[in-house]
């Protein structure tokens, strides 16, 4: 038998074996990094509820062969390469070592991208893809912002150490490279030509069916191939990070891609019209209508409060034990609270984007960085044509997601950032923490006040997000001992303090609050999408003005804040966006994006759509199971996020976003 596996290995040319071996190390060390991310996402193993062991065994074949696909990649140049100077018996360092630097770089950028990976899978429930890349228009406050969390930094030293035993290996592998004996002198003339051609076609073959991943004719290996159960964990466990960027990348440079197609302009526009109820128009915009006609104006004072991260699982009210927002389950009780509202996206652009202008987040659109920036008909438009002073207060700095550029040009006149606040108040990139922004808006909109006109002052927080960092000299003591959960008391906390220091101030009764997350947080779930990152508070709150307070089992969803809350104003107004007032209307359906796969949630329903056009459609009262049989069902939510998306490309292509 040893003398057998001597005699096949003579048959191998060496350059061969060699990459033989850089690939299964290569293949080893992608295993590792896959091994880490399950172990950092454990808790989401429960979602897998049957078979789990076999499911995950299966999740790891399959990253093998995505894994493999990355490295044939990789691979196939420097195959080309040494078979070439092994043919020409060239074994010059003018062959190896660029070789060598190839397989040592690419391999190097290929973990960096996986480690990039792991925290990035955490937070939005995604493999890694171009929308990571979507704030690279402010790189400085990005590096801060992840050089100021410890966990990242827990990634750098493997991965060091990951490059340097890399580096390491691939020089012990092409060692010696150059001084051996020619494959080809080893044997005749004619059988050292016809091994080495049988072994390199043989092997280019087998690293193009690699590269391919797939033996079938229809199509090489995408995204959906990972996708062999029902179970979102394991399917994405089983991706590798490098592939779904470069496929989102590749997506991103087809012509196609820069618009959406889901379905005609005027298929949309119809659909729209009907839930709408449209069938009269007033102006170009094909969903415009005229809402409040006859009303009174009451001018009362708005304030919106978009909370970041804070999902409707964080509080008791929705089923959370741990008592970590006291002060919003007890608002609750006190408000008119819509407890079935969701939020459009998970990005925080995508929350402010739809909870002032009454748009959804478009999958892998980002609004804040169209050029020229689109104006749209929101609270801030309608409201400062109706005499209302307009201000925005964050705690960072307003060029980040370019925040400051879009809401000046959509009527912001007073943009409160961190340029703004005490500089020793300013603790981490995120700027200033919650309590710090409110105790400063709250003697800023005192002095506005003074001269009578009414305002609308919209927050955004941001102590809820990594770093985090817990605010020192404060009276409130966190119960809970992870620095995350200290964050959501904290902000809770802070928007107690809040209200307590506006309750003082004369503006305070004349003044309708609503609070609302950005977006929820990525939890472990049956579902494509997870419904935690998505299901938000939604909470009026106005003591001495609502004249009665309810809780809400309709759906809702962020886009339906400006509406609603131009209802209880009474303002004479054009309603020009796709949100609607819950106190008057009904919302059948809910879209939400999670990058670029989209969901429709109905009370009873939820599909979602993925990025490959394949439908999963769960129903809610079980929980988890698929049901494919409602095909009537279906084809109506798929259509009604279709339209949605298409009306807002429709709006801003032809101007019409800002008619009213």
């Amino acid at each position: 038998m040893e003398k057998w596996c001597k005699k096949m290995n003579g048959l191998i040319p060496h350059h061969l074996k060699v990459i033989f071996k850089v690939y299964l190390s290569g293949i080893v060390l992608f295993t590792i990094l896959r091994f880490i991310l399950f172990f950092a996402t454990l808790n989401q193993l429960s979602t897998v509820q049957e078979n789990s062991i076999w499911v995950m065994m299966q999740a790891f074949f399959m990253g093998w062969r995505f894994d493999t696909v990355i490295s044939g990649y990789i691979l196939i140049l420097p195959i080309v390469i040494l078979s070439i100077g092994e043919a020409f018996h060239k074994y010059s360092k003018y062959f190896v070592i660029p070789v060598k630097i190839f397989i040592i770089t690419l391999y190097i950028i290929a973990f960096l991208i996986c480690f990039a990976d792991i925290p990035f899978y955490i937070q939005f429930g995604n493999r890694f893809n171009m929308s990571a890349f979507q704030w690279f228009d402010s790189p400085i406050f990005v590096i801060k912002m992840i050089a100021s969390e410890y966990r990242y930094w827990l990634a750098v030293v493997p991965f060091i150490l990951f490059s340097f035993l890399w580096y390491k290996w691939i020089n012990y592998l092409f060692q010696n490279y150059s001084n051996r004996i020619s494959f080809l002198k080893i044997h005749s003339k004619l059988k050292g030509i016809l091994l080495f051609s049988i072994a390199s076609i043989l092997f280019m073959g087998i690293t193009f069916l690699g590269i391919r991943g797939r033996i079938e004719q229809k199509s090489p290996i995408r995204i959906g191939t990972a996708f062999f159960s029902p179970y979102p964990y394991a399917n994405q466990l089983g991706l590798n990070p490098v592939f779904t960027l470069m496929r989102s990348w590749l997506d991103n440079l087809k012509s196609e891609n820069k618009e959406i197609h889901f379905i005609s302009d005027e298929q949309a526009i119809a659909i729209m019209q009907q839930h709408l109820g449209i069938d009269t128009l007033i102006h170009e915009s094909p969903i415009a209508r005229f809402r409040n006609v006859g009303s009174k104006a009451l001018n009362y004072n708005v304030v919106v409060v978009i909370m970041e991260s804070m999902g409707a699982q964080n509080m008791a009210r929705f089923g959370n034990t741990e008592n970590l927002t006291p002060v919003l389950d007890d608002l609750a009780t006190k408000s008119i609270s819509f407890d079935q509202a969701y939020t459009t996206g998970i990005h925080t652009y995508n929350g402010v984007f739809s909870s002032l202008f009454a748009f959804p987040a478009i999958p892998q659109k980002h609004a804040f960085n169209d050029f020229p920036i689109n104006i749209y008909s929101g609270l801030s438009g309608i409201l400062k044509e109706n005499g209302y002073q307009t201000l925005f207060f964050m705690t960072h700095d307003d060029q980040f997601d370019n925040l400051g550029g879009f809401l000046t040009a959509n009527h912001f006149e007073d943009i409160t950032s961190q340029k703004h606040y005490p500089k020793e108040k300013v603790i981490s990139n995120l700027g200033v923490p919650d309590h710090v922004m409110f105790e400063f808006a709250v003697d800023k909109i005192s002095e506005k006040s003074m001269n009578e006109k009414p305002f609308f002052a919209a927050f955004l927080t941001s102590s809820n997000h990594g770093p985090y960092i817990f605010p020192p000299d404060i009276s409130l003591r966190p119960k809970s001992s992870d620095v995350k959960k200290q964050m959501i008391e904290y902000s809770d906390w802070a928007i107690g303090q809040f209200l307590a220091q506006a309750s003082q101030k004369p503006w305070f009764d004349n003044t309708i609050f609503v609070f609302v997350a950005d977006h929820g947080f990525n939890a472990p779930s049956p579902f494509e999408i997870p419904l935690s990152y998505h299901h938000s508070p939604f909470l009026i709150y106005a003591p001495a003005i609502l004249d009665s307070i309810f809780s809400s089992s309709e759906i809702a969803s962020q886009m339906d804040i400006f509406p609603t809350v131009m209802g209880l104003l009474g303002n004479p107004y054009i309603n020009n966006t796709l949100g609607v007032d819950l106190l008057t209307e009904n919302r059948q359906y809910a879209i939400v994006a999670n990058n670029s796969s989209y969901g429709v949630i109905s009370k009873e329903w939820f599909l979602v759509i993925r990025e490959d056009g394949e439908i999963l459609f769960y129903d809610l009262s079980e929980n988890n199971s698929l049901n494919l049989s409602n095909q009537k069902t279906q084809t109506i939510m798929q259509e009604f996020a279709q339209s949605n998306y298409q009306i807002v490309q429709y709006l801003t292509k032809h101007k019409l976003s800002n008619k009213r």
